[in-house]
């Protein structure tokens, strides 16, 4: 089940919404009650380490 962000177009505020069945136009602003809402690009990872996983200089084993 994905978790999406979205940004009320209304009140302007961002809310997490888990999405088990969805179709386009049935996710709602629990703040406001509008359904004018945009999808916002969500960042499931944006911390990075001093030891970072993509070095690909490192060999571990």
């Amino acid at each position: 089940m994905p978790i999406r962000e979205y940004r009320c177009s209304r009140c302007d505020r961002v809310f997490e919404n888990i999405e088990i069945d969805v179709k386009d136009g049935n996710v709602i602003c629990p703040y406001c009650g509008t359904e004018d809402i945009v999808r916002k690009f969500s960042v499931f990872l944006s911390s990075k380490s001093d030891d970072a996983a993509c070095d690909t200089t490192r060999h571990y084993g």
